[in-house]
């Protein structure tokens, strides 16, 4: 089975002996073994460390029979600045870009939130092309935000967050 598994979160650069792997790399260790030919489509920024590691949207492929589609994105020097939210709208546009090139679609696209964009660009090519997708959680977005919030002013929660709810 040929899957697109979309993350942003694994820490950069893969093919390092240094970094310790997350979910998405052992989720992605546990597909290879079982035959799957397996493409992860990451930004070139790296999410933990706040840099890129790369610049453009390139692939490689790792010693591990992992391919890689790396997305350009913006960057952002912290997790909760507007910045953040352009640079996720940014890679949106960068997947649903590269995708639409692309002549071998996958047998499955896995996705995640909290990155909003980009789950909402993959599932719209999945159901496009019939093909089954899958939305792995790993964080409540945007419901942290209403979990935070102080209590005097938890009523604007549902007005500011009203699209990333609707999106949910």
């Amino acid at each position: 089975m040929y899957i697109w598994y979309i993350s942003l979160f694994e820490p950069l650069p893969l093919n390092s002996k240094n970094v310790r792997k997350m979910r998405t790399g052992w989720i992605c260790d546990a597909l290879l073994k079982q035959n799957n030919d397996i493409e992860l489509w990451i930004p070139g920024f790296d999410h933990l460390k706040h840099i890129h590691h790369r610049e453009n949207s390139d692939t490689e492929r790792l010693e591990n029979g992992l391919s890689i589609q790396y997305l350009k994105g913006i960057g952002y020097k912290s997790d909760t600045s507007i910045k953040r939210l352009f640079h996720h709208k940014y890679l949106a546009n960068e997947f649903k870009r590269i995708a639409k090139s692309r002549t071998y679609i996958p047998d499955l696209i896995i996705t995640q939130i909290p990155c909003l964009e980009l789950a909402e660009e993959a599932i719209k090519f999945a159901k496009k092309n019939k093909i089954p997708s899958i939305i792995d959680i790993r964080d409540l977005w945007p419901d942290i935000y209403n979990r935070i919030l102080p209590q005097r002013i938890k009523w604007a929660y549902k007005l500011i967050f009203f699209r990333e709810i609707r999106s949910t």
